[in-house]
């Protein structure tokens, strides 16, 4: 069960609070930055994350942030929050590979624009809306088919969130594309219930819930509250990859939960060790602590 936050905000976006007198353009202030939030990654035992700045992934900040916090076992997948004009103005996380094309999924991203040859970013750090070009729906298809990446929807039922932007059966179709969105009320299912595009199991069988931090602050990575419960989430996975976290998200409730790390119950064998035969001669199998099949 590892501790994971798919939804962080590097200080090089406008809602990010720094700290006064701060000058982004100085590579020394920003290995400083880059050392607090590790270390904050750290103290919270955050060991899977992703950052997911607006629009773009932010080259002079990711490939060096990545690189730090690797050496801290801390795994940072790149992504990108998607703030388009659909509906009332949405939001959509997407997270990469690991080891992505950092250059082609920007180039990649501006392309989606009806505008391409305008920037997405001022020098202020503020963004712009993304005006697709092309059907959301077959966005979202592309971008699972091109880049094998994830697809979240956060903070659903607040201010452009999947609920706040769209007419409630268009939401739910829109959910179907999905491999997770982050904490939804049950009020909130059961609008997206009552369309008939989707059931009730679908929350329990079909897609993730989770909660992330969205941090406009050091200070807010991994501390943020819904009600007395820190928001946090586990997976349980066995590999660090897209693919193993995807396939966490499609059996969600054995492998996903939130807020408290589950217990390991239960005796397990650990290894074997086999000596003084012929066949398999001084053999030692360490065995997965959560699967193995002898035959």
């Amino acid at each position: 069960w590892i501790r994971c936050d798919l939804h962080l905000h590097s200080p090089l976006v406008d809602s990010f609070k720094l700290p006064s007198g701060v000058n982004l353009n100085s590579d020394s202030v920003l290995e400083n930055l880059m050392g607090q939030y590790i270390a904050k990654l750290k103290q919270k035992e955050i060991k899977i994350c992703a950052i997911t700045d607006y629009q773009q992934i932010r080259t002079e900040w990711f490939n060096k942030f990545q690189e730090k916090a690797l050496q801290e076992k801390i795994f940072v997948f790149p992504g990108i929050e998607l703030s388009i004009t659909h509906g009332r103005g949405l939001h959509i996380l997407i997270i990469f590979d690991y080891e992505s094309d950092i250059d082609g999924i920007n180039d990649y991203i501006k392309s989606l624009d009806q505008a391409p040859e305008k920037p997405l970013i001022n020098s202020d750090r503020i963004h712009r809306d993304i005006s697709l070009k092309n059907n959301l729906s077959d966005v979202l298809n592309e971008l699972h088919d091109k880049f094998s990446s994830l697809v979240i929807f956060p903070h659903p039922e607040d201010q452009n969130g999947l609920l706040d932007a769209n007419q409630t059966k268009e939401a739910a179709n829109l959910l179907k594309l999905a491999d997770a969105i982050e904490f939804i009320s049950d009020s909130g299912i059961k609008k997206l219930v009552s369309t008939g595009e989707i059931n009730k199991d679908f929350f329990k069988n079909k897609i993730a819930l989770l909660e992330n931090t969205d941090p406009k602050s050091i200070d807010e990575i991994g501390c943020k509250q819904r009600g007395n419960k820190t928001k946090c989430t586990y997976i349980k996975l066995s590999s660090v990859s897209i693919n193993a976290i995807r396939i966490a998200f499609q059996d969600p409730s054995l492998r996903v939960k939130l807020y408290e790390k589950p217990e390991e119950l239960g005796d397990k064998l650990e290894s074997i060790d086999i000596s003084g035969a012929k066949f398999l001669k001084d053999v030692k199998i360490k065995f997965n602590s959560n699967l193995n099949s002898l035959i």
